[in-house]
């Protein structure tokens, strides 16, 4: 089960990872295990450390709404950019043809782009 679940989040590497650790279950092993796992924490801690550019942050945010909300990509309107760069985050507002204003936060996790939170606010009448 755990190799599903690498193989879901690492792809590839996260199979190999898993294999390296079932050979090294032997006489010194874990050393070796501990080895392996403080170096792809450090590869972790070093993709999440990348800042955040303002063209990521904007693709991302588009890139979410428009399979959440089956908007088209060209359709939003970016009307601010608010970069957190303490805390690695940005904050992306656009808006659609509709009117309706979205607010996406999106901050970077295992070197990708992600998605924090969404608020959508409809044109008022």
């Amino acid at each position: 089960m755990s190799e599903q679940h690498n193989v879901v989040h690492w792809g590839a590497a996260g199979a190999s990872y898993d294999l390296l650790l079932t050979v090294a279950e032997g006489a010194g092993g874990a050393l070796l295990a501990s080895a392996i796992s403080a170096f792809v924490q450090r590869i972790s801690k070093r993709g999440n450390a990348a800042p955040i550019t303002e063209a990521d942050a904007v693709n991302a945010a588009r890139s979410r709404l428009c399979r959440r909300y089956e908007v088209g990509y060209d359709d939003l309107a970016v009307m601010s950019v608010d970069m957190d760069f303490k805390n690695n985050r940005a904050t992306v507002v656009v808006e659609g043809l509709d009117g309706t204003t979205y607010e996406v936060e999106v901050y970077r996790h295992n070197g990708n782009i992600t998605v924090a939170r969404i608020r959508r606010t409809p044109e008022a009448k």
